[in-house]
């Protein structure tokens, strides 16, 4: 067998008035995230994001991400940044699924101020995963 993995962790923060509930799986190479809340959770993006040093300084570490989005989703704007952060800080390969739906179910009319408060969530929501895994 392999090595242990930790968790699921799950842990809540709100975002202006939205909450979410993060659950976090550390399998000691890598590392998942899911991220739902909101008036409708689900899956709206998933980003794949894997450590290697910066070609342009091997001293400083990088990381490559790719995002795949459901189509009129923003999700992504949240998963790719959060999952290239925590792999840039871990140098490991990190998944960060996110579903963040505010209001009723197939409506697409958040508020932009509410929207800018998730966004603004994401540097607290890598302090917090990091003092877990650390």
């Amino acid at each position: 067998m392999g090595g242990i993995v930790r968790g699921p962790v799950v842990f809540n923060i709100r975002a202006g008035s939205t909450g979410l509930e993060v659950v976090v799986v550390d399998t000691g190479k890598g590392l998942s995230v899911t991220i739902a809340g909101g008036d409708d959770p689900h899956i709206g993006a998933v980003s794949l994001a894997v450590a290697h040093p910066s070609p342009a300084d091997p001293a400083r570490p990088s990381a490559t991400v790719s995002t795949v989005q459901v189509p009129r989703h923003k999700d992504g704007e949240v998963s790719g940044p959060l999952a290239e952060a925590l792999s840039r800080r871990t140098g490991r390969t990190v998944t960060v699924a996110v579903g963040i739906h505010i209001g009723p179910p197939g409506e697409y009319r958040a508020p932009p101020e509410e929207i800018q408060k998730i966004l603004e969530a994401v540097p607290r929501l890598v302090k917090a995963i990091l003092g877990i895994i650390e």
